[in-house]
């Protein structure tokens, strides 16, 4: 389980690179995708890890506004009151976060502590010391038991979805269930529907 989960674009890697040694100086364990070890389903490893997370950072570039997969993790981070996000040689943040406060790091230089990374450092320390509050609880991770097996609940769910956080997540689900793992994607989806 590590403090930090970091959601990126791959192609930015380099430049992540750089944000994560800013977050491990601190002392903080940080998790992304390069952890993944070979062999794994890298989908399963994606939502343990930010499950356990105590933070979400999400990387904002011309290249993540567009990746489906680091929007599903942003909305994970919001919907728990632990994202912060950053962005980077980015104009426009996505629609559906462009009213987050997001820290600005296009001028940092990777190396030094600038004001403002020194801001999204406070930004991270503050909500890793937070206490876990009853409307954002932390998640333990889904395994079969955790999966509605009751048509009726499920049905009560799906027509009781109150934001449009909860509608998108639903439309990326059912696009991952019509084009990649039938079954991953079904059980995700009661899984994010009856927790």
């Amino acid at each position: 389980m590590a403090d930090v989960f970091v959601s990126y674009a791959r192609s930015d890697l380099e430049q992540v690179r750089r944000i994560v040694t800013m977050l491990e100086e601190q002392g903080w364990s940080v998790w992304w995708d390069t952890r993944i070890v070979g062999g794994d389903r890298w989908d399963a490893t994606i939502e343990r890890e930010i499950a356990l997370a105590r933070c979400v950072v999400v990387v904002w570039t011309p290249q993540s506004i567009n990746r489906e997969w680091v929007h599903v993790e942003a909305h994970h981070g919001r919907n728990r009151g632990i994202l912060v996000p950053i962005m980077i040689n980015c104009n426009k943040l996505p629609f559906a976060f462009s009213l987050i406060q997001t820290r600005n790091l296009s001028d940092w230089d990777g190396t030094s502590i600038s004001p403002l990374a020194a801001q999204f450092l406070a930004d991270v320390r503050q909500k890793l010391e937070a206490p876990l509050s009853a409307s954002h609880p932390q998640p333990t991770p889904a395994g079969d038991a955790a999966i509605c097996n009751n048509e009726a609940e499920r049905a009560w769910r799906v027509h009781n979805l109150d934001t449009s956080d909860d509608i998108g997540l639903l439309k990326a689900y059912v696009a991952k269930w019509d084009t990649v793992d039938k079954l991953w994607s079904y059980k995700a989806a009661q899984t994010y529907l009856c927790p």
